[in-house]
């Protein structure tokens, strides 16, 4: 006996479709015959002397093809199709961490060993801003506040107030190579010059394991500096900051040990003995833009 795994097709983000081909050499009794897709998320990191190491299956699909008690000699083409969630990730390696997609074709034979074929699929799909989560339409607005002390002293060595007001315009999802619209506010009401207002995009990787450990690679993408504010004075920015072309984004939502986030921040500095002025946003990236822009409340947060 022999069996064959054959995929019709990668190209359907939403259909996986094959056949499992199987040669019977004799008349034998059959319980089934049955075809198995599992995706798989693995992590491993070393943290110190301990080394760990993480898996989870984030999908399972089944599908019986056969179920008849007996089936006579010859080559048999049993079809398959699997539908496939919205937003899979794709197919990957990494240095903490890999996902992994496998197909498996059972035959069920009474009283034997059953036969068992395997082989890997490779899912790589754009990704789809239409149907990814944690998405925000309209304009977005935080804040930060800052008492530009001394960080070694006490409130007897108030400097005056700061305070960095930052809006994301219509949304906080792009597509790369897409241009992102921000205004910055400062109102730098203190005795300390702000230096300088710097813009980075930083990508961030968590790998986890069950047990709560994790690691964390970053990875920075885009930088821009403006500059600064004198004291005592007020400044506005109109900033267009493109989103590198370069960037090949993945989706973990399915995930549970890997995490993945897109983080803009903007920094107000001033000298090393005062705290900088922090705002942080949390994009979404993908490679198909969004259908449409609804009309939405603006989302305003103060720090």
């Amino acid at each position: 006996m022999s069996c064959k795994i054959i995929v019709d097709s990668f190209n359907d983000p939403t259909y996986l479709h094959g056949s499992v081909i199987c040669y019977i050499p004799k008349t034998i009794k059959i319980r089934e015959v049955r075809c198995i897709l599992k995706g798989k998320e693995y992590t491993s990191f070393q943290q110190g002397e301990y080394a760990f190491y993480g898996k989870n299956i984030f999908l399972l699909r089944e599908v019986v093809l056969y179920n008849r008690d007996t089936i006579e000699a010859g080559t048999y083409r049993f079809p398959f199709e699997f539908r496939l969630p919205p937003d899979l990730p794709n197919s990957l390696q990494m240095k903490h961490g890999c996902i992994k997609y496998t197909l498996k074709a059972y035959v069920d034979i009474p009283l034997s060993f059953d036969y068992i074929e395997k082989i890997g699929v490779l899912f790589s799909h754009p990704v789809d801003l239409n149907v990814q989560h944690g998405i925000l339409l309209g304009n977005i607005t935080y804040e930060w506040e800052e008492k530009m002390n001394w960080i070694s002293c006490f409130a007897c060595c108030d400097n005056g107030l700061s305070t960095m007001r930052c809006t994301l315009q219509e949304k906080n999802a792009y597509v790369s190579g897409e241009v992102l619209n921000m205004f910055v506010d400062v109102k730098n009401i203190s005795k300390t010059n702000m230096q300088r207002l710097d813009v980075t995009l930083t990508r961030i990787t968590t790998f986890k394991v069950h047990g709560g450990n994790c690691v964390t690679q970053k990875r920075f993408l885009a930088f821009q500096t403006y500059d600064g504010v004198s004291s005592n004075t007020q400044r506005s920015y109109s900033i267009d900051y493109r989103i590198p072309q370069s960037i090949v984004p993945n989706n973990f939502f399915w995930c549970k040990l890997i995490e993945e986030v897109f983080r803009l921040r903007v920094v107000g500095v001033y000298p090393s003995c005062y705290d900088d002025l922090i705002v942080d946003f949390y994009l979404v990236i993908g490679q198909i833009p969004l259908n449409n822009l609804a009309e939405d409340e603006e989302t305003t947060r103060t720090n």
